[in-house]
């Protein structure tokens, strides 16, 4: 393919070698300037663009090492001021990374520092040559502490100074334009200079860090632009933008192309490109027609000389096929989503002086979208008795079933008389994308199912797997195990943040080394549907914490966290039992599992035989490192021969934890396996506990080895956000002020919160410094989100108290774990909380709670939405206080 070439050449005026020319128009008139346009540039498609001219009077980007830059001035009251920096932050005025700027650094001069008139002041500059300027530069001012800044100006050579503009806080570095126009033009000023003013306002405060100042205008009385092509006129426009007309061209020619600029004296200055044109007509009106089986594209011959031979199809920018002449149409097949392809003509250019050459032309391109793909929601229970009507796909042993079901029927997986090593999957049809946006999302979706096993033997090698198809990739989503039968259980899992805007697809994926170990899998009630949700994949955990001598200040920290849930397994045996124990209510045994994760224990399975009586039910007990229990299991009768699942309430563990089984059906004996011969069979991990001592199992029994008992946990691990996927600007610190603890009806004031400070995206605290007490000494800390789009809601809240000459209350107490949670709180408090309401983020009350002399409660949250709640404790003293928490 032939390309342009660009060669650019600025013409000279027919009396001037300079592109500056002064009319006077009158007595008190102001010469104007006749400036060219910037930027032309000729694409190789024949499209012209450029810039309107522009009258620069200052540019400084503070970058060749001097500071004051010539010409500039730089004054203050304290030992610091102004200076050049690429990183002049301290501990309480961090600046985000940045070219070298110049910065007035309060808190790093000291709180002796006099830092009221640090003043960073222009040349001279003359704003009567034209109409319209503007200052421009980038601005990092987070207004902590008291901080001021101001753009001032004095027409008496710094003499006098006035206010042009207040800065207002900003958490990240932003661009500033200030309109000075009233201040340009003829009666404008014509010896001005402008001032940075940094002012700390008697406090330690922060500074003001400014780079890349400009004083500028495009009000250049511009009133149209004449296009030129080898001095021929084109056309006169008032866009920057020309489209050159292909048939008054000629491929393999050089033409000299202008642009002037038109002035309403009469004048103009002039800018021309020379380019070497090798442009060739592209086929002509090439279309995209959609059906349910794919797409077909069609085009016409090219327009102009008759010089076509061909087409060339290209793919993702690569050439797949070349077509005749006479072919005008290609079919894609694709039975859902979008396919595009670019088209060429293929030309002889002989007639171009290119004897037996042939030239490919520009490019011309479309797309089309098979769009055959479910929205949702989306709910499946296999009641058709068909697995094509809804478009799903299947692998060997797929089939429907009319006798299980929940109700019936349900789809199985069940191989039938093959055996070895296996994988087979179903596969949902398309589901078309929803446009997330995860920066924050407002929309989410979950996917439901459930799932049963017939297990044969409890091998565990044998899975199914459930996974999301993107495109992105595959996303596994859970993967289950033959580790013993179970019935119908529902999952209902989050999927938002996995199928971001993607067409996606589901997939039941089985796999294993013997399908004649299982029976069958079941899978019913597939739903996969929408929620409302008002928080993205992260959240700010807030403390305030006071600090200093005295503690008149106050720390407020916060983490911005994801929770990247992993699901852990904690097993010791190797799946068979050698021998047995017999076990009763009298005492209990189990495996102590010396591990340094955390989380929340969920599940736990239990190998146990030979119970007598149809009504035998046990427990499964979790104890800490220091063996205090601190959960258990509903009671449960286990299965005889086979692992049995015991789903635990979430209990919350750190490090070392203790899983122990007992009955609590008195006088019912039943037996618990012993794995003998596994690799951890002599590893002392089992223990046996009879509600005073503490022995181990090798010690307690002949019998040797581990106990058939596993555990699983959910690993939430949260993850500080460096990535900044959503463009964070930086956060915003709000304050309430309250007259004592805990915060409730004693409100000072409005009520409402207090902007006090921000910082940028990566700095994770703010001192809240000097705070008075004299009337308030209870202050609540929330913080918002600052996007380029603006602000957004809050995120995350703590509150701290300072008491430096008045006795410190006694705080109430409140603690909620685990935060994010799926199915269960655990709430502990002090003793004066009497009632506990739950709130949804619109307010509606979820659930109300009367509290009796407790210290921990348990509250099921798992019929909750997802979502962020708030939980409201009354005191007895009719004073609230209130904590979140995340529904995932």
């Amino acid at each position: 393919m032939y390309n342009c070439f660009i060669f650019t050449t600025m013409k000279r005026l027919l009396f001037l070698s300079i592109s500056l020319i002064c009319l006077l128009t009158g007595n008190n008139s102001v010469a104007q300037i006749i400036l060219p346009v910037r930027n032309l540039n000729v694409g190789y498609d024949l499209t012209t663009n450029w810039e309107g001219p522009r009258k620069t009077l200052l540019t400084q980007d503070f970058e060749d090492g001097t500071f004051p830059p010539a010409g500039w001035q730089a004054t203050s009251n304290s030992v610091v001021g102004w200076f050049g920096s690429m990183n002049g932050g301290s501990v309480y005025f961090v600046v985000p990374q940045h070219t070298t700027f110049a910065i007035a650094n309060d808190d790093l001069a000291g709180g002796t520092n006099n830092g009221c008139c640090d003043y960073l002041i222009t040349p001279t500059l003359d704003l009567s040559v034209c109409e319209g300027f503007k200052l421009s530069f980038d601005s990092y001012f987070n207004g902590n502490n008291g901080q001021k800044a101001t753009v001032e100006m004095s027409n008496d050579n710094g003499t006098s100074w006035s206010l042009v503009q207040e800065m207002d806080h900003f958490p990240n570095w932003q661009q500033v334009e200030i309109d000075l126009s009233t201040y340009s033009g003829s009666g404008g000023l014509s010896s001005v200079k402008f001032a940075f003013h940094a002012d700390d306002q008697g406090n330690q405060a922060s500074g003001w860090a400014v780079d890349n100042v400009k004083v500028f205008s495009d009000s250049m009385s511009v009133i149209n632009y004449t296009v030129l092509l080898d001095q021929n006129l084109l056309a006169n426009t008032t866009e920057p933008t020309y489209a050159i007309d292909p048939s008054i061209i000629q491929f393999g020619t050089t033409y000299n192309f202008c642009v002037n600029a038109n002035y309403t004296a009469g004048q103009h200055a002039d800018t021309c490109v020379l380019y070497n044109c090798y442009y060739l007509y592209p086929p002509d009106n090439l279309q995209a027609s959609a059906s349910d089986s794919g797409i077909l594209f069609t085009w016409q011959l090219p327009l102009g000389p008759a010089t076509c031979t061909g087409y060339n199809l290209y793919i993702d920018g690569n050439i797949v096929a070349g077509f005749p002449v006479s072919q005008s149409s290609y079919f894609f097949p694709i039975e859902f989503g979008e396919a595009c392809i670019e088209l060429t003509a293929r030309h002889d250019i002989t007639m171009y002086g290119f004897p037996g050459q042939i030239a490919e032309s520009i490019k011309t391109s479309a797309c089309g979208f098979v769009d055959t793909g479910f929205d949702l929601p989306f709910d499946e229970d296999f009641s058709s008795g068909s697995l094509t009507l809804n478009k799903w796909t299947s692998g060997n042993g797929w089939s429907i079933t009319g006798q299980a079901g929940n109700a019936a029927p349900s789809v199985k997986y069940e191989a039938g008389k093959a055996t070895g090593s296996y994988s087979s999957v179903l596969t949902s049809w398309y589901f078309n994308s929803m446009g997330y946006d995860d920066c924050p999302s407002i929309v989410g979706s979950r996917l439901a199912y459930n799932i049963k096993l017939n297990d044969v033997i409890a091998s565990g090698t044998e899975e199914l797997i459930v996974e999301l198809l993107t495109d992105n990739g595959i996303v596994e989503l859970k993967r289950y195990k033959n580790e013993g039968s179970f019935n119908w259980l529902q999952e209902d899992m989050e999927i938002t943040q996995k199928i971001l805007d993607y067409n996606f697809q589901v997939r039941f994926r089985t796999e294993g080394t013997n399908p004649q170990n299982i029976q069958a899998w079941y899978i019913d009630n597939i739903n996969i549907y929408n929620y409302i949700s008002d928080y993205w994949n992260g959240y700010l955990e807030v403390s305030a914490v006071r600090q200093g001598n005295p503690e008149n200040d106050i720390l407020v920290s916060w983490n911005s966290v994801t929770t990247e849930n992993t699901i852990l397994d904690y097993i010791f045996d190797d799946g068979t039992a050698e021998s047995w124990l017999g076990l009763d209510s009298v005492f209990q045994m189990g495996n102590e599992f010396q591990v340094s994760d955390g989380g929340v224990l969920q599940k736990a399975s239990v190998l146990c035989k030979n119970l007598q009586g149809n009504s035998a039910q046990c427990v499964i007990e979790i104890f800490d490192a220091d063996r205090n229990l601190v959960g258990s299991s509903e009671p449960f009768i286990p299965q005889s021969y086979v692992f049995t699942d015991v789903y635990l309430p979430d209990i919350p563990f750190n490090g070392t934890f203790y899983a122990m089984l007992r009955t609590v059906s008195p006088g019912l004996l039943m037996h618990l396996g012993v794995d003998g011969n596994g690799p951890n069979a002599m590893g002392e991990f089992s223990w046996f506990y009879d509600g005073t001592i503490w022995t181990k199992l090798i010690d307690y029994t002949s019998t040797s080895g581990v106990i058939a008992l596993r555990v699983s946990a959910l690993i939430g691990e949260t993850v500080i956000d460096t990535t900044n996927p959503c463009d964070i600007l930086g956060y915003n610190i709000y304050r309430k002020d309250y007259s004592s603890d805990p915060a409730g009806p004693n409100l000072q004031g409005s009520g409402e919160y207090a902007w006090i400070g921000s910082v940028p995206f990566g700095t994770n605290e703010f001192v809240d410094r000097d705070i008075s007490n004299i009337d308030n000494n209870c202050f609540e800390y929330s913080l918002t989100l600052q996007y380029i789009e603006g602000e957004g809601s809050e995120s995350g809240s703590a509150w701290s108290c300072i008491y430096v000459d008045t006795k410190e209350h006694e705080k109430s107490s409140i603690n909620i774990y685990p935060n994010p949670a799926s199915d269960f709180l655990i709430i502990q408090m002090n003793s004066q909380v009497v009632t506990l309401i739950v709130y949804n983020i619109t307010g509606t009350k979820m659930a109300e709670i009367p509290v009796k002399n407790q210290s921990d409660l348990k509250l099921d949250i798992s019929h909750f939405s997802a979502g962020i709640y708030s939980v409201r404790f009354l005191s007895k003293a009719g004073e609230t206080s209130s904590r979140k928490f995340i529904k995932l």
